[in-house]
């Protein structure tokens, strides 16, 4: 954060040193400052977003701001969407651990798919409840129930997103963390409906 300040202070410097050369350079037409003002800044904006654009899409500056998720809406890095942890369910099984590191601020989501072709007309995910909690190390950062799951349909498999969060509002970035979760209800009714059916923790859009 403190070096995208800088360049952006040393920008607005040169701005303003070249703003006074030109009104000294041309005193009878001092309004020529108003319009060098107000191309120079935005010109000089674009050039540091774009020097820094991969410290600002991957939350190394300006993590709490809409900048890096912006950016990666504009032009998303081609890891952006990658699972940052998976594993297959087992109807035998209904605690899972995870081991992750998020890579980019925004939205993210605990969320099951499975493969398409769709093996049942209207897909529900009511018969079970997922829990996640996420610690660093033995310091619970993070808990949280799944409530209505939100569906998706991608051009290979479907799914839904259990638990929803942010980051970095609720988990930090580039942090090997912990997710311990638990699933109750009708798993085995779900896998055998759907088959192979995976468990993971991905980033999804920031619309």
């Amino acid at each position: 954060m403190s070096l995208f300040f800088l360049a952006y202070v040393v920008a607005i410097i040169i701005i303003v040193l070249m703003v006074g050369f030109i009104v000294r350079a041309k005193k009878n037409n001092t309004l020529i400052a108003i319009p060098v003002t107000l191309v120079g800044i935005p010109v000089i904006l674009v050039i540091l977003l774009f020097l820094f654009k991969g410290p600002l899409q991957r939350g190394e500056m300006l993590a709490d701001t809409s900048i890096g998720p912006l950016l990666n809406l504009v032009s998303p890095p081609p890891d952006l969407y990658l699972p940052l942890a998976s594993i297959a369910l087992d109807p035998e099984i209904t605690e899972y651990t995870m081991s992750f590191s998020h890579q980019y601020p925004g939205n993210h989501a605990l969320m099951v798919a499975s493969s398409r072709p769709l093996k049942e007309k209207s897909p529900s995910y009511a018969d079970i409840s997922v829990s996640m909690a996420v610690f660093d190390g033995q310091k619970e950062l993070f808990r949280k129930a799944s409530e209505k799951a939100g569906q998706f349909w991608g051009r290979e498999d479907y799914g839904a997103f259990l638990v929803l969060y942010k980051v970095p509002r609720d988990l930090p970035i580039s942090r090997e963390l912990t997710a311990k979760i638990k699933i109750s209800g009708n798993l085995r009714g779900i896998l055998e409906r759907r088959g192979r059916t995976v468990l993971k923790i991905q980033k999804f859009s920031d619309e």
